[in-house]
């Protein structure tokens, strides 16, 4: 058995056991406009511009498995980031 040592930085470990996900909340089609983006290193994510005033865009990307969730989870908590997920989803 190999025991390493932790490094301390900014990424959280369990982060699902630290955050509560929200609950999944039906908006018409008409209310957001979708526009899909690549970003070399990262992958592809989406972003939601909201129609009505105010004016908001909303950044979704999409895991690939849990352990990538966690990751970007993770990230976002370490580095105080406004983050918020769809619990069970």
């Amino acid at each position: 058995m190999e025991i390493k040592k932790i490094e301390k930085c900014d990424y959280v470990m369990f982060p699902r056991l630290q955050e509560q996900g929200v609950e999944f909340k039906h908006v018409e089609r008409d209310t957001f406009k979708a526009e899909q983006r690549h970003v070399k290193g990262h992958g592809d994510f989406w972003l939601l511009h909201q129609q009505a005033k105010p004016h908001v865009v909303v950044h979704i990307q999409l895991a690939k498995d849990e352990s990538d969730f966690d990751r970007i989870l993770g990230w976002f908590i370490g580095h105080q980031k406004l983050h918020e997920f769809v619990r069970d989803d």
